[in-house]
Order: structure tokens, then sequence, then C-alpha cells
């Protein structure tokens, strides 16, 4: 694997800041992936010099670290975490953008390929389908129809090895997906926007389990980037971009609501069975929704600051 197509956790732990050529070039790549660097850079130097350090104080600026510019303990601890491989800013947008582009429909059809090796074919889809039902519970009109032909999908869901096609996920990457048509950084215009999990470096399960992550919880995320949402540095909302092993997060939270609500509008009306109108009040919603989601931020702070 050049240097150029992914990066090690190891070595960048490792690195006793500036004497590690591997770690200095693991970490240069990092931030060069998720947007702190300039796509242009060269990931081949092995000193840690001012350019390095501007890149990595952005950073831990955007994480709410100390903005030190050094490889610490805090900043190492999050750069070696599980995380999604989509960037932090795209060569269309900045660190300050919450959101993409909506597609222009809100009824997106859906392909399930290869599940997990881990479990049962149909609790992999079964986690799947309820991080959709989650998406499609957000207030905003979303319906999902799962299609039997890739060719006729919005989005393709499959698990396959860490050296993905579309991009590497080897190291600490979990999964990654695209953003809609017009800000797309992984797909070919004409294909499918891809939704693709690391099978052969973690392990999945449906639920809790040490060293194993929850399918529902990276699937929520993920999705979330393919409706049109940016990452978040809101700890403890579904598109903050670390996740740790042995957590769950299967609720939209505000944040996530919020950028939901600017992409597809803050409610919709539909009839019901006898045909009247029945309208979704949003602040029922996000009370609804937040309800027990402190727990899972406060959760996130102190995982971050171990």
């Amino acid at each position: 694997m050049s240097k150029e197509q992914g990066f090690s956790r190891r070595a960048i732990y490792l690195s006793p800041l500036s004497t590690s050529a591997d770690g200095v070039c693991a970490l240069r790549c990092y931030l060069k992936h998720y947007g702190y660097l300039p796509q242009k850079h060269d990931t081949s130097k092995d000193t840690f010099d001012k350019d390095l350090e501007e890149g990595l104080r952005k950073f831990q600026r955007y994480y709410g670290l100390q903005t030190s510019g050094k490889l610490d303990g805090p900043t190492k601890g999050l750069l070696t975490r599980g995380r999604c491989g989509a960037p932090d800013a795209t060569p269309k947008s900045s660190l300050e953008a919450n959101i993409a582009i909506p597609w222009g429909t809100k009824t997106l059809t859906y392909h399930l390929g290869t599940p997990s090796a881990d479990l049962p074919k149909i609790d992999c889809w079964a986690a799947i389908e309820r991080a959709l039902t989650t998406w499609e519970n957000a207030g905003v009109g979303l319906k999902f129809k799962e299609v039997n032909d890739v060719a006729k999908a919005n989005i393709a869901i499959h698990w396959g090895p860490a050296e993905d096609a579309d991009h590497s996920m080897v190291g600490n990457v979990l999964a990654h997906a695209d953003f809609p048509p017009g800000e797309s950084i992984l797909r070919h215009p004409r294909d499918q926007l891809p939704l693709h999990f690391d099978d052969s470096e973690h392990v999945w399960v449906n639920g809790t389990q040490f060293n194993a992550f929850d399918i529902e919880t990276v699937a929520l995320h993920e999705i979330g980037h393919c409706l049109g949402l940016f990452h978040s540095n809101v700890r403890g909302a579904v598109m903050f971009a670390f996740v740790d092993d042995n957590f769950m997060l299967r609720r939209v939270q505000q944040d996530d609501i919020l950028g939901i609500q600017q992409l597809y509008g803050h409610g919709w009306q539909e009839v019901d069975g006898a045909g009247t109108q029945t309208a979704m009040v949003m602040s029922d919603l996000i009370d609804s929704r937040v309800d027990g989601g402190g727990e899972a931020a406060e959760q996130q702070q102190e995982l971050i600051q171990e």
C-alpha cells in the first residue's frame, strides 16, 4: 500500500512527534485525506514542519482539543479512534459547512449487496433497514425503497475488504459513503452512491460488544452522508465522525435534525387513511428523538478526553 492510499494509526500513535518518518508521513496522509491539508500537499515529506503543524491545529480546533499543533496524547487518541472515511472538509466545502446538497427527490432506492461475514445476513439487513427507518422518521418526508437491481439503486450498500476500490479503508476507517450527485467525492457520475463497510479489519455486531462495532450506529451515520449531511463536530451527534467499539447511538440528535431540515425542509403534511391532513410538529419530534441523547453525548465526551 502506498503512502497516498492510506495511513497507519499505529504509526501515528507511536510517533515521537518529529523523529519518526513513518509517523509524520502517516499524519500527513490522514490530515490531507480529511481536509486539513491541501489536496496538492506532498505527503512524502517526513519532517514535522510548519505546514503540518498548522494542519494539525485545524484538526484540533475543529474537534475542540487544545490547539497546540503538537501530536500530544489527546490528539493521538482521537486520530487513532475508529471513524468514518468521509472527509471533514471536501474540495467543494469548508470545515464550517454541515450540509452538502439534497437529492431532487425524497424517495430513494437502495440495494443490499454482500453482508458482513460476522453475523447472519438477515441480521445485517435488519440493522440497515432500522437505520433507514430512523431517517424516514426524522420529519422531512424521506422514503426508502429496496430494489433488487443494483443498476436501479440510488445507494448501493455492502461489506467488503479494507482495500476498497473507491478509497482505501485500511486503518481506523470503519465505513465510508458518498454525498448526493453534484457533491460526490467517490462515485462515477453514473454509478450508485457507495455505502461500504470494512469487513476485513473490524468486527460487526448487532448491539454492543468489546472490540466490535454496532451496524445500526455506523449505518445511521453513513446514510446521513448519502442524504447530504457532512460531518458535525458536535459530540454526541450521529454525524460526529468518530465512534468507538462497544457503543450504540441509534437516535438522530437535535444537531442531525437541524441539518436534515436545512436540506429537505422543516416538516410535511400527509393524508391519513381517513383523508384528513396530519401535520408533523417538529418541536415534538426533536423532544422525543433527543430524549436520552445527553447520555450519548457525555459518553463521547469522556471517550475523546481519555
